[in-house]
């Protein structure tokens, strides 16, 4: 897979050429620690900052948000565990997803894979890791509300018995949920 960062039309030049160094640069790093620390990623194979290029391994596979409706309960269980031990992985890592959702999910057999670092970061703040999980939440909620009481409950039992700073992040995380405009409580631990 090659990914091109080119600069935007609207963007000062100097400014667009640094911020296409930085991102393909702290892209490929990520991907090497999320790989470093267990988690399936894709690897980075081949990295031109300067041109803004990132040539990654392809994974084949399906993606999680075209078949999770269609999933056993067992396999919905085990995908669910699954997700919360590689965000755990990531986190404990420092590393923030920032964009995860089921479309960021390839299965690949019994095998699952992480997808689209773009937006990722590293940090080590509670607030950020929550953003991550949040982010899940509301994409669990509003692509496949049929799975969600099943599905997102195993997750954060998983993430929760892995990551570190586990009660920081669930904090956290509870502060983000009762922000949204349409919010439900919910019991989920």
């Amino acid at each position: 897979v090659v990914k091109h960062r080119f600069r935007k039309p609207y963007m000062r030049e100097e400014l667009a050429g640094r911020l296409i160094k930085e991102r393909t640069l702290a892209e490929a790093r990520i991907l090497l620690s999320a790989n470093e620390a267990g988690v399936r990623a894709p690897l980075p194979l081949y990295v031109d900052i300067d041109k803004g290029l990132l040539v990654m391994e392809f994974i084949e596979g399906v993606l999680l948000r075209d078949i999770i409706t269609r999933l056993s309960r067992e396999e919905l269980a085990g995908i669910a565990e699954k997700l919360g031990t590689y965000v755990a992985a990531l986190h404990n890592k420092g590393i923030v997803h920032g964009d995860l959702t089921t479309s960021n999910v390839i299965l690949r057999g019994n095998n699952v894979y992480l997808l689209d670092f773009g937006l990722a970061y590293f940090s080590a703040r509670p607030t950020d890791k929550a953003s991550d999980i949040r982010v899940l939440e509301r994409a669990v909620i509003s692509s496949h509300p049929g799975v969600f009481e099943l599905f997102f409950p195993l997750f954060l039992q998983s993430y929760r018995s892995r990551v570190n700073q586990s009660d920081e992040v669930m904090k956290e995380f509870l502060k983000l949920s009762t922000m949204g405009r349409y919010y439900k409580k919910r019991f989920l631990f």
